[in-house]
């Protein structure tokens, strides 16, 4: 929750307050809180300059998120004696120090991150059969230029997709939105 909070506040200062180093910072605390949260920073910064033209907004968003991702390095070193070796490497149950890390996104993670009855994103939040209606609506109804400059411009849609396909890439998935990498 608090990974979330910090990243819509992140959006927010993208989207409408046009406050690039607060937006970065936030996404920062954002990316502390949730690890792969860093994704979401390379493609916001690669979004940021498409839709400003410039990098200058991007230099700023990246200099918030800076502190955070030196803190993270710190902490990893001092716990792990690497800046990129994460501690969830060293875990007590020893199958999650076997199954550590990504493969390709596999089918039944994708099943049941979506649609399943158990823990599927649509079974608890149906209001986005609403949101897959109306994108698949766009789809159909623009051309195909339109529909790609939707998809790469607009910050929130590119990074659902992200998410969805990297926490079915996770080499273990026990099921639903509550486990993940």
């Amino acid at each position: 929750m608090l990974a979330s909070c910090f990243l819509l506040l992140s959006y927010i200062g993208i989207r409408f307050w046009k406050k690039y180093f607060l937006a970065g910072l936030l996404c920062g605390l954002s990316f502390a809180s949730e690890f792969p949260i860093v994704l979401l920073f390379v493609i916001w910064c690669f979004q940021i300059f498409l839709n400003e033209k410039s990098i200058r907004p991007v230099v700023k968003f990246a200099m918030g998120f800076l502190p955070s991702l030196l803190f993270i390095g710190l902490y990893n070193y001092f716990l792990t004696g690497n800046i990129l070796t994460l501690s969830y490497k060293f875990d007590v149950y020893q199958g999650n120090t076997i199954n550590y890390g990504f493969s390709l996104p596999k089918p039944e993670a994708l099943w049941g991150l979506t649609i399943s009855p158990y823990r599927g994103i649509l079974l608890y939040t149906p209001f986005l059969i609403l949101f897959l209606y109306e994108a698949l609506k766009v789809v159909f109804t623009k051309h195909f230029r339109d529909t790609i400059h939707i998809f790469f411009y607009n910050y929130t849609l590119i990074i659902s997709l992200v998410s969805l396909f990297l926490i079915s890439s996770y080499f273990v998935w026990w099921g639903g939105w509550c486990y993940g990498p």
